[in-house]
């Protein structure tokens, strides 16, 4: 339990005690009811490892041949999580409680970088407010790049993310595969991760039905800070939602509806009043995360 938390709890702010100490109590009843699942799962021929199985949850890492992402042909592989029905896991920004999942490629041989792309998220609601992240399965595809591209790559990683409902159970997976220089040719995984490629965010305006921001001001100063924002929808509102995240570790307050207009328009505000100093702001750069049945986008904006 000591080496999860001191893994885990430095991500929580200190004023967010109230949900970090419901999410410490859940992990603790969690840890009483069962160990940590830390396994491993190596495969050096086929396209994917064996499903390591965790408390409501279970995760394999699959591999594709090359891909297209950002308008290049690249070497895909994703890591692969189900979860039990009722239960979800969590985005790379948990909003008001939760863990983002963590991704550790250091046991990787052969590997100039490894990056992790993030599907499109939902908001969950729970007594502590609102989470952000995914239910039933996602797919977390990973675009990566070999230092020596002539050679195989011993793609290896360790994979800790938390599962929810009523309470939190933290989980591991150590997982392991060969990947040819030219990706797994063939692979029954391609139409899996395509799938996933396509709900990943990508900037504001790029096809027809891409969400994009229409207006955003943003207020630091007291009595009233606060970020107001009109996003359009051309696709639609249906299942419309913005996420906004700051500076690493500074707490962002989740956005609100207040406003819906002609145009498949929404207004959205965050009171910067719930969060952390707003002041702390200023001269940063805030990403914006639109997401909706149609489409997904995503954008920065620096604070002046």
């Amino acid at each position: 339990m000591k080496q999860f938390a001191l893994k885990v709890w430095p991500r929580l702010k200190a004023h967010r005690v109230r949900y970090a100490g419901h999410l410490a109590f859940t992990l603790v009843i969690a840890f009483s009811l069962a160990p940590v699942r830390t396994m491993a799962a190596e495969n050096s021929q086929a396209a994917e490892t064996p499903w390591i199985k965790a408390l409501h949850a279970e995760a394999r890492l699959v591999a594709s041949g090359k891909g297209e992402h950002a308008g290049r042909n690249t070497l895909l592989a994703g890591i692969h999580v189900k979860l039990d029905p009722g239960w979800k896991t969590y985005w790379r920004s948990p909003g008001d409680s939760g863990l983002p999942p963590s991704f550790d490629w250091s046991g990787s041989v052969n590997l100039k970088s490894a990056q992790v792309l993030w599907p499109a998220p939902q908001r969950f609601a729970d007594p502590f407010g609102s989470s952000i992240g995914y239910h039933d399965e996602v797919v977390f595809p990973v675009v990566i790049k070999a230092a020596d591209p002539d050679r195989p790559i011993d793609f290896s990683v360790k994979f800790d993310y938390a599962v929810c409902k009523d309470i939190c159970v933290p989980a591991q997976a150590a997982l392991k595969l060969m990947l040819a220089p030219g990706g797994q040719t063939g692979s029954r995984h391609e139409g899996l991760l395509s799938r996933y490629l396509k709900q990943v965010p990508v900037e504001t305006g790029s096809g027809a039905n891409r969400p994009s921001l229409a207006k955003v001001k943003i207020e630091l100063a007291q009595p009233k800070p606060e970020i107001l924002v009109d996003a359009v929808f051309p696709g639609g509102t249906k299942n419309a939602d913005l996420f906004i995240e700051g500076p690493k570790f500074f707490f962002l307050p989740l956005p609100k509806q207040v406003a819906e207009g002609p145009g498949n328009r929404i207004r959205y505000r965050v009171d910067l009043t719930k969060g952390d100093d707003p002041k702390e702001l200023k001269g940063k750069t805030l990403t914006f995360t639109l997401v909706s049945a149609a489409g997904h986008a995503e954008t920065t904006k620096a604070v002046d």
